[in-house]
């Protein structure tokens, strides 16, 4: 194949150089755009988004305080219609006994990141997977009683790192459906 001195490989061409800096204009604007979970979050501007999912006019959301604040805390937010949560469910140092757990579950064609905390004889269970829909279901005495699908967005970093979750072994886990919730 001979090339003339007029023609120019390809990488080089405008049309080329074009579509490359349209990408990365596209790239810069995706970074700075603010987190779409987010805007049906419970948490705060400020709060880091552990977990959030909508189902229909419920949200559910697990928030946490920053890395560097001076008091830190867990909160589990569920609301129905309104921005103000219905339900809390909080663990920091003045609420030592309240306690978030964490496992990584493999399931036949997935892995799920499992949040859970136990609550007045009832077991709050958060389902991540890395595929398919999350969800939200409550659990009492061994037998499940309310489950939420996200059907909305849904995200966070629901392995984000934090000394109020607790992080423990796939076993545990299992445990919770054996044993009788009080």
């Amino acid at each position: 194949m001979c090339l003339s001195r007029n023609v120019k490989p390809p990488f080089f061409h405008p049309a080329f150089i074009y579509m490359k800096n349209k990408f990365y204009v596209f790239v810069f604007l995706y970074a700075l755009a603010p987190n779409s979970s987010a805007k049906n979050s419970q948490c705060s501007a400020d709060e880091k988004i552990i977990f959030t999912c909508s189902s229909g006019k419920k949200t559910m959301s697990i928030c946490s305080s920053q890395e560097d604040a001076s008091s830190q805390y867990v909160e589990y937010r569920y609301a129905t219609g309104s921005k103000n949560p219905s339900f809390t469910y909080r663990s920091d140092s003045n609420h030592l006994p309240n306690e978030f757990n964490r496992t990584s579950v493999l399931g036949a064609s997935s892995e799920s990141i499992i949040i859970w905390f136990k609550n007045s004889g009832h077991t709050y269970i958060v389902n991540d997977p890395i595929k398919g829909h999350a969800s939200v279901s409550v659990w009492r005495s061994g037998r499940q009683i309310a489950e939420n699908q996200c059907t909305g967005n849904y995200g966070g970093d629901s392995e984000a790192s934090t000394p109020l979750i607790k992080q423990k072994t796939g076993d545990e886990y299992r445990y919770i459906f054996r044993e009788k919730n009080n």
